[in-house]
């Protein structure tokens, strides 16, 4: 969606061309059949006339109805291939504290998604689907709120997991070969649009204790493996005779999950797999 995205933007919110770096500038009528008829980066500068950028309006949710911005999207220069499609994200400056309080209202309602869920008892699928939706919200104002790099969307996708954990479930769904959560996150609007692009992937919601009975060993035993059993009341128990409540493990499993399928080739969830 990256291109169609910026085509888009340069059509209604205009662009600053390299020409005038400082200002806003709208395309006269006569180009902008060319620019909805481009296919490649290099017919849109081309169409346009020079190197050029936009930035993606987020909707906000700390202060609705307005928009804040996300990343700066760069047609520019010549590479191999012709120009580059390159993204920016400003997240310094005055753009620091705007940027706290969208996060910091975000993590307040995914909390309170959590917090609505019962700490024995059954957990209804629509519980865990509220906090699965709280926590792409908070995964897409993260991504486009911080730093452009690989720990800041590595952080993003283990809050999802941890979250959807807290509830006692799993993520046993496998995101796309070739697709990321953050760049589809990048080039979406509003976390709404975001969600709608994704929420199939991450379809395939199941309670812990199914994985736990599942996850014994990986590839060949050895002497430091500990398989994990769950009986029918929900108790785990482990090679060391120890027995614990699921409730008692997840906030330990949540914390290392995401480490362990880094580290390792097994990783305890097709979610890990990006």
């Amino acid at each position: 969606p990256a291109l169609q995205l910026v085509k888009e933007l340069v059509l209604t919110r205009g662009f600053v061309g390299s020409s005038q770096p400082t200002a806003t500038r709208y395309l006269p009528s006569s180009q902008v059949s060319a620019v909805r008829a481009a296919q490649t980066s290099q017919q849109l500068q081309a169409a346009v006339g020079e190197s050029f950028k936009v930035v993606v309006p987020l909707l906000s949710t700390y202060q609705p109805a307005t928009n804040i911005s996300g990343g700066t999207l760069m047609v520019d220069g010549g590479g191999l291939n012709g120009p580059d499609l390159k993204i920016h994200f400003d997240v310094y400056g005055d753009a620091t504290l705007r940027n706290q309080l969208e996060l910091a209202a975000t993590f307040e309602r995914l909390v309170a998604a959590l917090v609505a869920v019962p700490p024995t008892g059954p957990v209804q699928d629509e519980q865990v689907r509220d906090v699965l939706s709280r926590a792409l919200e908070l995964f897409y104002y993260w991504v486009n709120l911080t730093p452009l790099t690989r720990g800041s969307s590595a952080c993003g996708y283990g809050a999802i997991y941890a979250a959807v954990l807290s509830t006692g479930h799993v993520i046993h769904s496998r995101v796309p070969r070739n697709k990321q959560l953050d760049f589809e996150a990048f080039f979406s609007l509003s976390p709404t649009q975001f969600s709608s692009r994704i929420s199939s992937w991450l379809s395939d919601i199941r309670p812990a204790s199914e994985s736990l009975r599942a996850w014994t060993t990986h590839g060949e035993s050895s002497e430091n493996t500990v398989e994990v059993s769950v009986d029918a009341t929900g108790a785990v128990t482990n090679t060391a005779s120890e027995v614990l409540r699921v409730d008692e493990v997840l906030d330990s499993v949540a914390k290392m999950l995401f480490v362990l399928s880094h580290l390792n080739d097994y990783s305890p969830s097709p979610f890990f797999d990006v």
